[in-house]
């Protein structure tokens, strides 16, 4: 059995008990704009943030504990994330999205351009119905996803913060392990296993470099360097990889495809061969 069931897995529940998810500290306002809407605010985005329409956009608030992101989505589409300490969620037990009241909106908005510039505050003025997201990670990474013949996938398996913009990558990798296991193994128990092992490890450090990079972003890591050399030289020793794909021998086709396609020179920290940027 397969249990794809997501961050809340009540597979991963019953097979790992304990395994369960820890409230991050901040939670996220959120909110997007389709191409119609937005085309008024590229110029302005474009002129404020040179990198957008081709990264993730990270934007330092103007006290700690506040951050955003801005990227477009594809198809002119904008989305944008507001990140702010919380003591709690704001959700329930188990609700993880909550509809904002329009006194908060409107706070939000009044805000925007002061607190993110013209650029983007216009962006968070212009949405209709900004909401909140609590934001979570697994409180420890699993050793395993195989138990037997259950094993978990995707979320369920390595629920992760979204500061490395990994969560859907790592679900794709997870499913290609397992393909690539199932092509090799003697039957589903080993198939399981295999696949565990080439998995297990690196989305564990995944998920806890994920965690480091979303205290440091929202002030939690203590006062907040003004120069982008205190990161660079952080993440350089943190022994996290920052490489979008595994070293194990199951993705060597993908490897040899990106030696093949991809110049060294042009490759960049995410698809370094070895060890971190």
């Amino acid at each position: 059995m397969l249990g794809c069931d997501g961050p809340r897995s009540d597979v991963r529940a019953r097979v790992f008990p304990g395994s369960g998810l820890r409230f991050a500290g901040y939670a996220a306002w959120r909110g997007t704009l389709d191409a119609a809407e937005a085309a008024p605010h590229r110029p302005g985005l474009e002129a404020a943030f040179p990198d957008f329409g081709n990264a993730l956009v990270f934007v330092h608030g103007p006290r700690e504990g506040l951050s955003a992101v801005v990227y477009d989505i594809g198809g002119g589409v904008v989305n944008w994330l507001v990140y702010e300490a919380r003591a709690a969620p704001r959700g329930g037990a188990r609700a993880t999205t909550t509809a904002a009241t329009a006194d908060e909106v409107a706070a939000l908005s009044a805000a925007a351009t002061r607190d993110w510039g013209a650029a983007l505050g216009a962006v968070i003025e212009a949405t209709a119905a900004p909401f909140f997201t609590d934001v979570y990670d697994l409180a420890s990474p699993l050793g395993a996803f195989a138990a037997g013949a259950t094993a978990l996938l995707g979320d369920a398996a390595h629920a992760i913060t979204p500061h490395l913009g990994k969560g859907s990558n790592l679900a794709i990798q997870d499913a290609y392990a397992l393909a690539v296991a199932a092509a090799r193994a003697r039957d589903a128990r080993d198939a399981l296993a295999r696949s565990s092992r080439a998995r297990a490890r690196e989305c564990g450090a995944t998920l806890l470099y994920s965690r480091w990079l979303g205290r440091f972003r929202n002030g939690s890591l203590g006062a907040r360097a003004a120069h982008a050399g205190h990161y660079e030289d952080a993440l350089a020793n943190s022994g996290f990889a920052t490489r979008m794909l595994p070293d194990h021998p199951a993705f060597a086709p993908v490897w040899r495809f990106v030696d093949a396609q991809v110049p060294a020179a042009a490759r960049g920290p995410c698809l370094a061969r070895y060890g971190a940027c």
